[in-house]
């Protein structure tokens, strides 16, 4: 896909994830907007992602772990796009394996990197070579989970293993502070890249090219993200980041993604 049928998509895709969000009355709007060119670009870059639909579980399988639940209906969304399923109608609230194109049920943050280590690990003792990318949200850095599996992580130069952080702080957010991701995953072992523009899919892919180059040792990139991306009044605002819209305000957003 070039730039343009990229920029179709993302604004196709955050079209339908408002619209389901606001359907069933329930869902993380904002989240969803902040994390979806990462998203796209994992799923439609050609041949970076390998995965089946029609046989999703296969041993050479990639694994993506979407360890920002809050991003589910977005994920859903992409997923129906690429053909794992007919249907985003009717699906479960948070990540299910029941779903086709989702390797674990997870409901609550936090636990994404624990099980992507520990994947990766056994990828590395069965001599494999499939990716191993886990998706976080920036605050669950603050998880004990989430931190100790970082430490896990570079204690075993877990090379396979690619860490993307979506970074939509904003001032008040967690006990986070500018740059604290960066210096908590450095402390773990990993090499990390911080992205000023996470919905650039140019910079998106110069990030992702370059870390797959760094051996020896787990990979990190934190992308600067924005809160609610593509809709004014939505973004930074945290009223929107965990709550459907309105059907003023879903009228309002669709008008301005399309214009």
């Amino acid at each position: 896909m070039d730039s343009k049928q990229l920029r179709e998509l993302t604004n196709k895709l955050k079209i339908q994830t408002l619209k389901q969000i606001s359907k069933e009355g329930k869902g993380s709007s904002g989240s969803c907007l902040s994390c979806l060119e990462i998203l796209i670009y994992l799923y439609f870059k050609e041949g970076f992602l390998k995965q089946d639909p029609k046989n999703f579980r296969s041993a050479e399988s990639d694994y993506f772990i979407l360890s920002k639940i809050t991003a589910t209906k977005a994920l859903y969304e992409i997923l129906k796009e690429k053909g794992f399923i007919d249907s985003t109608e009717d699906l479960p609230y948070k990540l299910s394996k029941d779903v086709n194109g989702v390797h674990f049920s997870l409901n609550e943050e936090g636990l994404g990197l624990p099980l992507a280590a520990g994947i990766a690990m056994g990828l590395k003792v069965k001599k494999r070579n499939n990716k191993v990318i886990c998706l976080i949200e920036d605050s669950e850095i603050l998880n004990g989970t989430t931190y100790e599996a970082a430490h896990l992580t570079g204690k075993n130069k877990l090379d396979n293993l690619l860490l993307i952080v979506d970074n939509n702080y904003t001032p008040g957010d967690a006990k986070l502070t500018p740059g604290s991701v960066d210096e908590k995953l450095r402390a773990c072992g990993f090499r990390t890249l911080t992205i000023m523009n996470g919905h650039s899919f140019e910079e998106i892919d110069q990030a992702i090219t370059k870390a797959l180059t760094f051996d020896d040792s787990p990979k990190a990139i934190i992308f600067k993200t924005i809160k609610g991306k593509g809709v004014k009044f939505m973004e930074n605002k945290s009223n929107y980041y965990y709550s459907p819209l309105s059907e003023q305000e879903l009228t309002m957003a669709i008008n301005e993604i399309q214009n």
